[in-house]
């Protein structure tokens, strides 16, 4: 499995990191997720809804001031390298990354703004 950065993790250290719940042989899988699925359905109905509706409502949001520094960050730096790391993962070979169209890119970074310009 791999997670940010690219850095591969095992399952079991996915879940001593709190990220699964469970580890079970992969022989035993798909009657593990056929139990857990028939426990679920066991459940109240109401119990599963709101309890996944309660789940959705807690993920965090990101306010319009993020979303415009994500989208700025999105366009900073050489279109190029989204090439190159695609066709040097493709090709199982060390990436040639540019960086920035204009080397001075480099120190002019986006910020957070709290105010949209006008």
């Amino acid at each position: 499995m791999e997670m940010a950065l690219g850095f591969r993790f095992s399952a079991q250290r996915f879940y001593e990191l709190g990220f699964l719940n469970r580890l079970v042989p992969a022989d035993d899988l798909l009657a593990q997720a056929l139990a857990m699925a028939e426990h679920l359905l066991g459940l109240p109905p109401a119990s599963r809804v709101n309890t996944v509706h309660i789940m959705r409502q807690l993920r965090p949001s990101v306010g319009p001031a993020h979303e415009r520094l994500a989208r700025a960050l999105h366009e900073h730096g050489a279109k190029s390298d989204l090439i190159e790391s695609r066709a040097a993962f493709a090709d199982k070979r060390p990436p040639k990354f540019k960086g920035w169209d204009d080397p001075q890119d480099r120190y002019r970074l986006p910020v957070l703004e709290t105010k949209p310009k006008a």
